[in-house]
């Protein structure tokens, strides 16, 4: 071979290893998920604002989903009344937010006959309107359940989150114990979008799984590459180095 199809062959070489950083994969941005929501397990009290009439909600130790209490709306026992039992809390979801999650854990009982008693989360704006009612049920499931809603939209607004239970005063009654309210407003990085609700049912006691700590980039492509770079070194040392006639 001629030397300068030898020197060819080294330039086509070097032209490849200077565009592989194009398919390495770039850094990954840590993403930062903060929860708006204060006291979300009902565990201090005094951050939420509960309805006060005729049937206000109860901080209780004897049903939760995590941690010593859980919040306690509707009837469960005593006098069927109609009435709302609700709690809400006011939150900013930062404009910066990519994704902004609601999740909650709630236990329902709704005994027969069935009437018109239901229980719901809204988002509220500051007047108490309604912005939106992602749920809204008749549920009697008695099971831990947890609950997951996309709140994107409502980015750089200050919102209440309104939780309730109604009885009508007829039939049976209804009640919801709630657990570990968060609402997370995440930027950076890369987010996951709920697709309307998702509801997991439990089984009892949950298992606790790892989460994935985000890394501030690909070490492993790069230490690849400069491997690669070695290589390259030596076959460019071989392919030029003199040869004998």
């Amino acid at each position: 071979m001629s030397f300068s199809a030898r020197l060819l062959m080294c330039f086509s070489l070097v032209l490849g290893v200077a565009v592989m950083p194009a398919f390495v994969s770039a850094p990954v941005s840590a993403q930062s998920c903060p929860n708006l929501i204060v006291d979300g397990g009902f565990e201090t009290g005094g951050n939420w604002v509960l309805g006060p009439n005729p049937v206000t909600p109860q901080y209780v130790t004897f049903t939760k989903h995590s941690g010593n209490q859980s919040l306690m709306l509707g009837i469960t026992s005593g006098a069927n009344v109609q009435s709302f039992s609700s709690a809400r809390q006011t939150v900013t979801i930062p404009a910066t937010a990519s994704q902004a999650t609601l999740t909650f854990w709630f236990y329902a009982m709704a005994s027969s006959p069935a009437t018109t008693d239901y229980m719901e989360v809204a988002l509220l704006d500051a007047s108490g309107a309604i912005l939106t009612k992602p749920w809204y049920s008749h549920n009697d499931s008695r099971l831990w359940n947890q609950m997951g809603f996309d709140l994107t939209p409502w980015r750089g607004q200050t919102v209440q989150l309104y939780f309730n239970v109604y009885n009508d005063g007829a039939g049976g009654t209804a009640a919801m114990f709630l657990d570990d309210v968060s609402l997370t407003a995440c930027s950076g990085g890369v987010t996951i979008v709920p697709t309307g609700g998702i509801t997991l049912v439990p089984t009892g006691t949950p298992t606790p799984t790892a989460t994935p700590t985000p890394t501030q980039g690909t070490s492993t492509s790069y230490f690849i590459y400069a491997a690669i770079l070695l290589v390259l070194g030596v076959l460019i040392i071989f392919i030029l180095r003199p040869r004998k006639k």
